[in-house]
């Protein structure tokens, strides 16, 4: 088979609007050896990447294990990590990585091919149970160990989002004791990796505790300290209620947190501490509309809400600053993005008049009414993000200026699945992080997730199948601009606004940055603590 390299190409908007830092995310200062990072945060109710991979259990797991690759934040180059090099066919059906021969997982067994393929069939077991990783292995075929250092991964079509998933923690490779497991076992028991840190205590929900590796010596390409951490442990402490971070931070019971709110970012850089931020790939925190049953059913409904709303209004000393309005399907920082400002721009007139076109006749209250039916949704969820309901509270509050009932239904954390599946809502409140936008196709794809409950095949099912099998980036870029488009106009997702990552740090933390375009979470192999 012919073979060829491929790099994705990065969106100029990656230059300003990542690695934004209220405090410069590297300070200078001589590293030190030893300490504990108290991080505080959710402790994950699974210890394993493949199946917790999301924010913000990606900042509780990246320190146990490595990827393949890496990719750098400004060009979106691939970097060798696990795999010294990697090949890609041209039809993108066929992906070789080379493995480095001296990296060796925390049990003690090595890192070889076999124990690669094993992961990638192991993460098709888990099937749903590992809801992020399985969606870069669509089409999966086989994993063939060719050499004890060499393995190609093969796909029945072309699947160039793949090589985007080698660089992020879902697809993180886990020792072969790991994959052997079930789902339930890989949960309680944790994952062994090859990471600069070993989970020393875990208790589910409760307890997570790490000590380093003192062997370590294959670190990630972004990292200044390519050896063994310069921290002797990490604890992620269990702390649910984001009000109180910082006042954990702020008394030293915390080193560090992500998720700041916008009124103790002061705070924390007034005590000589930062607060780092930067833009994640993705699509952005959204609505996406149920179109069974609902309201949502009439696409003048989906177009008017698209425009009835002031983004910018809606989150303007509500969030951070480090937040910006959407533009478009994917946030600025995606590969492909294109925006879409001019259609998602604050038109209310515009949208009274597609309503009183489509039959929808301001009623009692000021809601409108059609047949006898209120033009109201919810929007259902379950964040602990306490902002959350703020912004919602302000869309809100425009909607009814022209005649549209929103109800916020905010849900106990983990309840929002099983209403998903019941299909009785009428809005899903989303988001979602990588820089690949192959993610567009997994939640709305009626070969995929149809998280929009369509009930037949359209147009933009091909666009977003044809988008995975282009290798040509000019050509898939064209296909991402026409997607975009089309779920803008359709009103098939209503971006609010692009999540962004903060992580707040106390004086003594010493080079903390975020260097993941794949993800949120530090460098932890580069941090250390003061004395």
């Amino acid at each position: 088979m012919r073979l060829k390299k491929l790099t994705a190409v990065i969106p100029i908007a990656l230059t300003a609007a990542l690695l934004t830092a209220c405090g410069s995310g590297s300070d200078g200062a001589a590293a030190q050896a030893g300490g504990t990072l108290k991080f505080g945060g959710t402790v994950p109710d699974c210890a394993d990447p493949h199946q917790r991979g999301n924010n913000p259990n990606s900042y509780a797991l990246k320190p146990l294990a490595d990827s393949l690759l890496a990719q750098n934040l400004k060009t979106g180059e691939y970097l060798p990590w696990l795999a010294t090099k990697y090949e890609v066919s041209a039809d993108a059906k066929d992906f070789t990585f080379t493995l480095r021969d001296d990296v060796t997982f925390s049990d003690g067994e090595k890192l070889d091919a076999q124990a690669v393929a094993d992961n990638f069939d192991g993460i098709k077991k888990l099937g749903a149970a590992a809801s992020l990783a399985i969606g870069y292995l669509n089409d999966y075929q086989r994993s063939e160990v060719v050499s004890p250092d060499k393995v190609v991964v093969h796909f029945s079509k072309p699947n160039i989002a793949f090589l985007q998933g080698t660089a992020t923690g879902n697809l993180a490779i886990v020792a072969p004791k790991t994959s052997a497991q079930t789902a339930e076992e890989r949960c309680a028991k944790g994952a062994i990796g090859s990471g600069p840190f070993v989970v020393t205590k875990y208790v589910p929900s409760e307890t997570l505790t790490y000590k380093k590796r003192k062997d370590y010596a294959w670190g990630n390409p972004l990292a200044k300290n390519q050896g063994a951490a310069h921290l002797d442990g990490l604890e992620i402490v269990n702390i649910k209620d984001t009000a109180v971070l910082a006042g954990s931070l702020l008394s030293g019971q915390i080193d560090a947190y992500s998720v700041v709110l916008p009124q103790d970012a002061s705070r924390i850089e007034g005590a000589g501490g930062k607060v780092l931020t930067t833009t994640n790939a993705g699509y952005p925190v959204a609505l996406v509309p149920n179109v069974k049953g609902t309201v949502f059913s009439d696409p003048a409904v989906r177009q008017a809400v698209q425009i009835g709303f002031d983004r910018k209004a809606a989150i303007d000393g509500v969030i951070g600053d480090w937040f910006h309005a959407s533009e478009s399907a994917l946030s600025t920082s995606t590969v492909g993005f294109k925006s879409q400002g001019d259609a998602l721009s604050y038109q209310p007139d515009k949208a009274r008049t597609l309503l009183d076109d489509a039959g929808w006749k301001v009623g009692a209250g000021g809601i409108r009414e059609k047949d006898g039916k209120k033009l109201s949704f919810d929007v259902t969820w379950d964040s602990d993000w306490n902002a959350t309901s703020s912004v919602l509270a302000i869309v809100k509050e425009q909607l009814k200026e022209i005649g549209v009932e929103l109800t916020i239904n905010l849900l106990p954390t983990g309840q929002a699945a099983s209403v998903y599946d019941s299909g009785k809502f009428s809005a899903r409140w989303v988001n979602g992080y990588t820089p690949e936008p192959d993610t567009l196709r997994a939640i709305l794809s009626i070969d995929a997730n149809n998280w929009l409950e369509r009930a037949g095949r359209e147009k933009l099912d091909d666009l977003l199948s044809d988008q995975l099998q282009a290798v040509d980036v000019t050509k898939r870029n064209g296909i991402l601009a026409e997607i975009q488009k089309t779920v803008i106009d359709e009103g098939y997702l209503i971006p609010i606004y692009d999540w962004a990552q903060s992580f707040a740090v106390s004086s003594k933390v010493q080079g903390a940055k975020l260097a993941y375009l794949s993800g949120p979470g530090p460098l932890y192999a580069d941090i250390s603590l003061s004395k």
